[in-house]
């Protein structure tokens, strides 16, 4: 009796549209897995560094001779604009060294260093490859400093110990940030929008939950029967269903947003303002982050109401709900971790196909005065709502929504 109680179960939960989406998901995941593990192969390798040399001195030899040991070195011949202006953003860095470095650190100052950096995007995994740069100049100075202490020169201690000033100097989406380094560029950013991609996936999840939930709900107690018997169009039905379920999930993720808004602002301090560099919001961007916010949860909510009409029950309804689940987490951890221009073709494609992920990296695009990408996001987003919308009509007016399946295969008898 128990091992049919066990397979009836099973039988209940265990969807072919369920395993169908699992199965996909879980090669997204395992793919993005693949792409991360890349950028983890290339953190073990030596950083590639290109060096302007204008000292040519014996300090600037005994600095480069170090850095040869933890990087691969690329001494270019060029002057510093062109050098600057012909350097792709591929996560490397230029470093530049004054032409009287070695002079300075004679006269017991500091030799000074210029590092520019040039990102490919605005990711986390974006700035790993540039932080071992600060690490190689500082351990490339130690020969230098070892050089005044046992050559019982007149520096200073502290220039003794620590005989280079470096100067960073910063280039993410056709823009300098002058004395910010990558990491801590990377981390204003995500203050003014690392929040939003967890916002998305929150209100995604609990308010398609509650769509497909209601559906099931509504089927298993009769009520959608008595629904559909009143003189009410079939949009006006989908419509109410999908707003009702939004202002419901905005309420949710509102309040959690809010306590999380709170512990970010108390826990996060910095040495620069980042209205100074440009680093904030304008009303423009944060009324397009909302249309743009708006248009995306439309599509979702419009996408688990398609859904949800294949649910027999309450109990099938919980299951539709991973593929919404899985795809938010998807967008969310892939808008964390990398940027758009940092992704490689298939996974960009299978990222905007998504329509709840245009919101989820609009203001950070905006914030580097990238708005057409947002607009046809937007566009994006209405089209498979209107798409998504036409479907459930269709279902509405078909025998689908109260069976929950198709008779499409079925052979006649």
């Amino acid at each position: 009796m128990i091992g049919k109680i066990i397979v009836k179960e099973i039988r209940e939960l265990f969807k072919k549209s369920t395993l169908i989406a699992m199965i996909m998901m879980a090669v997204l995941f395992a793919y993005l897995g693949k792409t991360m593990s890349g950028f983890e192969d290339k953190l073990k390798e030596k950083p590639k560094i290109s060096v302007i040399n204008h000292d040519k001195g014996e300090f600037s030899n005994i600095f480069l001779l170090k850095m040869e040991e933890n990087a691969k070195l690329i001494i270019v011949e060029e002057d510093e604009e062109t050098a600057i202006k012909t350097h792709p953003n591929n996560n490397t860095s230029l470093i530049i060294l004054s032409e009287n470095f070695t002079e300075n650190i004679k006269n017991g100052e500091k030799g000074d260093i210029k590092v520019y950096y040039f990102l490919e995007g605005a990711g986390l995994l974006n700035s790993f490859s540039t932080s071992a740069v600060r690490g190689v100049l500082h351990a490339s100075a130690i020969p230098i400093s070892d050089s005044l202490i046992i050559g019982a020169s007149n520096a200073e201690p502290n220039i003794a110990r620590e005989p280079i000033m470096i100067h960073e100097i910063t280039h993410l989406k056709g823009r300098s940030f002058n004395n910010i380094a990558p990491k801590l560029l990377n981390e204003i950013i995500r203050s003014q929008t690392g929040t939003v991609p967890i916002l998305i996936m929150m209100l995604i999840v609990i308010s398609g939950s509650s769509v497909i939930a209601s559906m099931g709900v509504e089927k298993e107690d009769k009520t959608l029967e008595t629904l559909l018997s009143m003189p009410v169009k079939r949009s006006d039905i989908i419509i109410g269903k999908i707003i009702g379920s939004a202002v419901v999930g905005i309420v949710f993720a509102g309040i959690y947003m809010i306590g999380f808004k709170y512990y970010m602002d108390s826990s996060v301090m910095y040495s620069i303002d980042p209205a100074s560099h440009g680093l904030t919001l304008s009303i423009r961007d944060l009324i397009m982050g909302g249309i743009s916010f708006f248009a995306s949860l439309l599509a979702g909510l419009s996408m688990c109401m398609v859904l949800g009409a294949f649910t027999k029950d309450y109990k099938a309804s919980q299951s539709m709900v991973f593929p919404i689940t899985l795809m938010a987490m998807f967008a969310m951890f892939l808008s964390m971790f990398m940027d758009l221009n940092s992704m490689p073709t298939i996974l960009k494609t299978i990222y905007l196909i998504i329509p709840f992920s245009h919101p989820m990296f609009a203001l950070r695009e905006m914030m580097f005065g990238n708005i057409t990408i947002v607009i046809y996001g937007i566009i994006y987003c209405m089209i498979f709502f209107a798409i998504m919308i036409g479907i459930s009509v269709w279902i509405f007016n078909s025998d689908i929504l109260l069976i929950g399946k198709t008779t499409w295969f079925k052979k006649r008898k």
